[in-house]
């Protein structure tokens, strides 16, 4: 060995031994980083938020009578179909407003939902 010299023969040799194993190792590991998956992303999917059909049907009105026939009509039987229109109004005013007191509810609903975050 000379003292002058800054890599003996046994460095080289063991420096030639590890250059293909320290290559091999570096590429396996560059490559596994290539072959690996990427995280997932997440996938959004839009969703369509809508109150039922149902709670969006028209209000009703009824018709009164036609004239023809309350004409003909005596006077208890004219009592009796102004009182049934009426009657038929009123109910179908309430289910309307009841439907449409659902509708308000399922807005507040959603709407709390979507200020918690979902």
């Amino acid at each position: 060995m000379k003292p002058d010299c800054p890599i003996s023969s046994e460095g080289t040799a063991m420096s030639t031994i590890n250059s293909p194993v320290l290559i091999f190792a570096v590429s396996a590991l560059l490559l596994s980083g290539c072959a690996s998956a990427p995280p997932a992303a997440p996938i959004y999917k839009t969703v369509l938020i809508a109150p039922d059909d149902n709670l969006l049907g028209d209000c009703t009105v009824g018709a009164p009578p036609g004239q023809e026939a309350y004409k003909a009509a005596s006077m208890k039987q004219r009592e009796e179909m102004l009182v049934d229109v009426i009657d038929k109004g009123y109910r179908n005013a309430f289910l309307c407003n009841e439907r449409w007191q659902k509708v308000r509810q399922w807005k507040l609903l959603e709407m709390k939902n979507y200020q918690q975050g979902g």
